[in-house]
């Protein structure tokens, strides 16, 4: 590398390049994490309000980990919750 390329200004990373990009990282981590809490929001309180089964809300559960790409996903007591939900309605 010559000094040429080294004070080539297309090529530097100035601050403001870094603080664009910055700005550009965290509305775009801000909006999947506001889209990603908006979806898991839907599913529970669906399921809380009973309307949607246990299978729906597991197959359900199975998208979200796909498009949210979660590896591992947490789990969940469903018979629980199904007989806790089922007890208040008595």
């Amino acid at each position: 590398m010559d000094d040429s390329s080294a004070n080539d200004d297309s090529e530097h990373l100035s601050v403001d390049h870094m603080l664009q990009w910055l700005n550009a990282q965290v509305h775009e981590v801000s909006k999947m994490c506001q889209l990603r809490l908006k979806d898991a929001t839907k599913l529970a309180t669906e399921y809380a309000a009973g309307k949607i089964t246990e299978e729906e809300m597991r197959k359900r559960l199975l998208d979200y980990g796909v498009r949210w790409e979660i590896t591992e996903m947490p789990t969940i007591g469903f018979k629980d919750a199904q007989r806790r939900r089922a007890s208040r309605r008595d």
